[in-house]
């Protein structure tokens, strides 16, 4: 009995020892492993390995930088470009009529006991325009190029004036936009149209300087012959023959 006691005491006491020494040893290894038991050449290698890793982190971290850069640049050009378009496709809108107008301006009023004929309002809208009317309307009606100012007859045969297809009424109220004073000034001028208007055809419009002046916009426009053209192609082959003719030459 006591024995078997022993050789047990003797077995856990040299597992323990096997233990502590597995232990001891493996303490040793990493130690050796460290960076304090490494020989000079293997540090020197292991110095130029971190750099070049650190090289290539570089590298990337500039990649992605110009990257960022480049995708800003383009967001602010694509900003830009779309700013730019908004605001043509907005001047577009005043110019064309599709869009109602307002601003400094004139208004011609000329009564129902005028003797007014349909060229008297055409010579009088294209006079205003010369002198730098921006938009113009007639009974509210917006005079684009292509509103027809004419001369009909209704049912009992009386002469009326058309504009752009609808009846005009009297009294006629013609609105300008522009710089009041120099569209006063294009039309009172001695010899101009209003003095011939008074003169010849005894007609007497009577002109209002306004502060601000609305204008109505018109119809969409619709155009049923003009188009855009299309861009020409230039052919591969042809392109390659200059190209090659330029590269003779030279």
């Amino acid at each position: 009995m006591k024995r078997a006691h022993w050789l047990v005491s003797v077995t856990i006491t040299l597992l323990l020892i096997g233990f502590f020494f597995v232990l001891q040893y493996r303490s040793q290894e990493a130690a050796e492993n460290s960076l304090l038991y490494q020989n000079s050449e293997d540090l020197m290698m292991m110095v130029i390995s971190l750099n070049e890793k650190i090289g290539e982190l570089e590298t990337e971290k500039e990649a992605q930088e110009q990257t960022r850069a480049n995708l800003q640049a383009q967001v602010k050009e694509g900003s830009s470009i779309a700013s730019t378009l908004e605001n043509q496709i907005k001047q577009l809108s005043l110019v064309t009529g599709v869009v109602s107008v307002e601003g400094p301006g004139i208004t011609i009023t000329i009564t129902g006991d005028s003797n007014l004929l349909h060229l008297d309002l055409i010579d009088l809208v294209n006079e205003l325009f010369v002198t730098g009317a921006e938009a113009v309307s007639i009974n509210d009606i917006r005079i684009r190029s292509t509103t027809a100012i004419t001369s009909s007859s209704d049912a009992s045969g009386n002469p009326i004036i058309l504009i752009g297809g609808e009846v005009l009424l009297s009294p006629v109220v013609i609105k300008a936009i522009g710089e009041a004073e120099t569209l006063e000034t294009g039309l009172t001028y001695t010899g101009g149209i209003i003095d011939n208007f008074n003169i010849y055809y005894n007609v007497y419009p009577v002109i209002k300087k306004e502060a601000l002046i609305r204008i109505p916009a018109s119809d969409i426009p619709y155009y049923k012959y003009i188009s855009q053209p299309a861009e020409k192609k230039t052919d591969e082959s042809e392109t390659e023959k200059k190209a090659e003719e330029k590269n003779n030459n030279a």
